[in-house]
């Protein structure tokens, strides 16, 4: 039975003790999913307390997934195994609230909005002083579609990213899609909704969350998670599991940089059977599904397997046409509803431009023939590019070459100070072990796909004589 009791000289709030003793108990065993709660009057006369403070802890429990409220405001606690994400507890965590742009956004169409902060059309005729606008109608569309701010972008652009993600098992609604300027822009919105203070968010080391840095600067608690060559190893989540709603997973399913690994089969299902059992988010990054050779490419089975649980990001491959490096996110629609706030209130639209683009793009197919042909390019330059890492690394270096040609993550044999080398190099450049776990001083970077073969193989020289002249030993038997 639980002993319901209050320290009104706590600093923390009184509705605030309630939620914990909730939890407790109900972590403790001493609350039974199905049990009913007291009475809201009842709380209030037992502890001596406002009903107000009650009603305040019950909605803080509500939103924690602790109890549910049935007939009568009766507060039942509730299953919490069977009640998926609890993505409320994040938003409320984040501090974030919907802002009023947002309201008046979401006006009827139908509706006089006498607030509105444009022109009506009854100023199109001012429009005759755009020239300029007139020569390009022809392909971007009208000056009054030039002005459109649809925070989810273009009509047509939106039905034509609805069907090419239902092309790669994406099965998604307008609801749960939400496009961006950019990746950046994509990972910063996610972060600022759910990566706050209290949060722990989980990654396989080594990664390039370290080497960007933009995802501990929201507050929550890193913690990297070892990987092998099947991706990363989530054991750890398994013997803690989740029960304060307060652990999020960040995962690349797709040629994890710098490893360049992509999740097994086997491993994907035990990161599903994971954070499904545990209520865990995942926030799958697949910006580089491009580069994923696999025939059955793991990224988009999340959605499949625990669509409720993933917030998904994706972009259009960097460097097709300036501006074209536009971004999504695929997520539950109460996700999309608070990232469209942030969006409203940091950067609004799309350039259109980009948007018309791509829409070309992705109504003739040329897109889809421009995934093939990289990806094609990729399987044919592998062997090659292995060819030249072992003619000029071979003898001090270890990599998995079986791996794709996207990148490669090499091992030095014996010791060789990467720090020392890096900040040495004259001539070349390229990304050390360190970037991307702060106590790597035995790893390297290649990515040869940047480069041309015959700059590739004069950086490997380059790279070559530097390590020579600055670690002789490394090429010295035992």
């Amino acid at each position: 039975m639980i002993c319901w009791k209050v320290d009104k000289n706590s600093p923390l709030p009184i509705y605030k003790q309630l939620v914990n003793l909730v939890r407790d108990s109900v972590a403790s065993g001493q609350l039974r999913k199905g049990e009913v709660l007291p009475s809201q009057r009842q709380l209030a006369k037992l502890l001596g307390l406002s009903r107000a403070t009650i009603v305040k802890a019950m909605e803080e429990m509500t939103d924690a997934g602790l109890v549910d409220i049935k007939e009568r405001n009766q507060a039942v606690v509730s299953d919490l195994s069977t009640k998926g994400v609890q993505w409320n507890v994040y938003f409320r965590r984040s501090g974030h609230r919907y802002c009023n742009i947002q309201k008046s956004s979401r006006i009827d169409g139908k509706e006089i909005n006498l607030s509105r902060l444009r022109l009506s059309s009854e100023y199109s005729d001012c429009d005759t002083n755009l020239k300029s606008l007139r020569r390009i109608e022809q392909i971007i569309g009208t000056s009054s579609v030039l002005r459109r701010d649809d925070i989810h972008g273009i009509e047509p652009l939106q039905t034509a990213m609805l069907e090419y993600l239902n092309q790669r098992g994406v099965a998604c609604s307008r609801d749960e899609l939400l496009l961006v300027a950019s990746p950046v822009q994509a990972i910063s919105f996610v972060a600022e909704l759910l990566l706050c203070e209290g949060v722990h968010l989980y990654y396989s080391s080594p990664s390039d969350i370290n080497y960007f840095g933009y995802l501990d600067s929201y507050g929550a608690q890193l913690h990297p998670l070892p990987s092998d060559p099947e991706g990363v190893v989530v054991d750890s989540l398994l013997a803690e599991g989740n029960p304060k709603n307060d652990k999020v997973l960040f995962i690349w399913s797709s040629c994890n940089p710098p490893t360049n690994v992509s999740l097994s089969k086997g491993r994907r299902d035990k990161i599903l059977s994971v954070c499904k059992t545990h209520n865990i988010p995942v926030i799958d990054n697949c910006m580089l599904e491009l580069y994923n050779l696999e025939k059955d490419g793991p990224n988009y089975l999340f959605r499949q397997g625990f669509s409720d649980g993933v917030v998904q990001i994706g972009a259009f491959p960097r460097g097709m046409a300036a501006g074209t490096w536009l971004s999504w996110i695929v997520a539950p629609k109460s996700v999309i509803l608070r990232l469209e706030d942030i969006k409203e209130k940091r950067f609004r639209t799309i350039d259109i431009l980009s948007q018309k683009i791509l829409l070309h793009l992705l109504e003739t197919g040329e897109l889809q023939n421009y995934h093939d042909s990289v990806r094609e390019k990729i399987r044919e330059d592998t062997f090659s590019n292995n060819y030249l890492i072992q003619k000029y690394l071979g003898d001090i270096a270890d990599w998995n070459r079986r791996a794709s040609g996207w990148c490669f993550w090499l091992r030095f044999k014996k010791p060789i100070n990467t720090k020392v080398l890096f900040e040495s190099r004259q001539g070349i450049s390229f990304n050390p072990g360190f970037f991307y776990d702060s106590s790597d001083t035995q790893h390297i970077m290649l990515n040869p796909p940047s480069l041309t073969k015959e700059q590739f193989e004069e950086g490997l020289q380059k790279l070559r004589e530097e390590i020579l002249y600055l670690f002789p030993e490394a090429f010295t038997d035992d």
